[in-house]
C-alpha cells in the first residue's frame, strides 16, 4: 500500500501523527528495528517512537518501542490501548 492508502485506514487523530515510513530493508539481526533506527538517525527531531508490527523476531527483546500485533489478527484493542497510552504521554 502507498502511504495515503495506509493513512486513510487509520483514525484521523493517529494518521495526523504519522511522519514517514522506513526505506530499504535491512539484512541481518533485527532487520525491522534497524530499518527504523536508520530512519531515526536521519530524523533526529523525533526522539521517541513506536512500531506496530507483527514480526516480533525482527526486534530485540525487550523493545519498549514495539507494540506487537498478532500476525493472525493484526491491530486490535490491546494494541490500540497501548498506542493510545503512549500518545497520551507525549
Amino acid at each position: 500500500m502507498d502511504m495515503d492508502e495506509i493513512l486513510s485506514l487509520l483514525p484521523t487523530d493517529i494518521a495526523r501523527r504519522v511522519v514517514g515510513a522506513t526505506g530499504d530493508p535491512h539484512i541481518g539481526k533485527w532487520p525491522r528495528f534497524n530499518e527504523i533506527r536508520t530512519w531515526m538517525d536521519r530524523h533526529a527531531e523525533f526522539a521517541d517512537w513506536r512500531a506496530l508490527d507483527d514480526a516480533q523476531l525482527e526486534f530485540p527483546k525487550p523493545c519498549k518501542q514495539l507494540i506487537a500485533c498478532d500476525p493472525r489478527t493484526g491491530f486490535g484493542a490491546i494494541q490500540a490501548n497501548k498506542l493510545q497510552t503512549w500518545l497520551g504521554s507525549i
